[in-house]
């Protein structure tokens, strides 16, 4: 398991530099006014990433018939709201609880408290004392097009 560990430990866990740096020097109207132009640009980037998205679900859809599963990992934030939705989806859609799971870096402890640099820790990426480490590498090295090339984000 160690050379997974190392390519995981490779995988960027930054943010991405914010055009708004400066909130706490705003008035309340220049932070409506800037979220509403940031919200603005969503409908624009899901246009351009349909393709993307297309290849996603296709290649999910394939996949789950085949007795796959979907993980959702994530830390802080992200990680929550990723533990949220995987709990959500089996009353939602009558499906088994082992089909999607959630995985937040901190496990359990860090759904209600904050687990610093739990996000860069590949052993935090655990859930009930199950490691899914290979079946998410699988899953990170399977995510390329018919070509073999990654499949592209966005690009904003």
């Amino acid at each position: 398991m160690k050379e997974s560990s190392e390519n995981l430990n490779k995988l960027p866990v930054t943010e991405s530099p914010s055009n708004f740096d400066n909130l706490e020097g705003m008035s309340v109207r220049e932070l409506l006014t800037s979220i509403n132009l940031e919200d603005s640009s969503v409908p624009a980037a899901v246009g351009r990433a349909i393709p993307q998205i297309e290849f996603l679900i296709e290649t999910i859809v394939a996949k789950m018939k085949k007795g796959g599963r979907i993980f959702y990992l994530g830390a802080g934030t992200s990680g929550r709201l990723g533990v949220l939705d995987a709990s959500e989806v089996p009353p939602t859609f009558g499906v088994p609880p082992t089909m999607v799971i959630g995985l937040i870096a901190g496990g359990d402890t860090a759904l209600r408290k904050a687990v610093e640099a739990a996000e860069e820790s590949v052993e935090e990426l655990t859930a009930a004392g199950q490691d899914y480490e290979a079946q998410i590498l699988k899953g990170v090295e399977d995510a390329t097009d018919h070509r073999g090339k990654p499949v592209p984000n966005h690009g904003g």
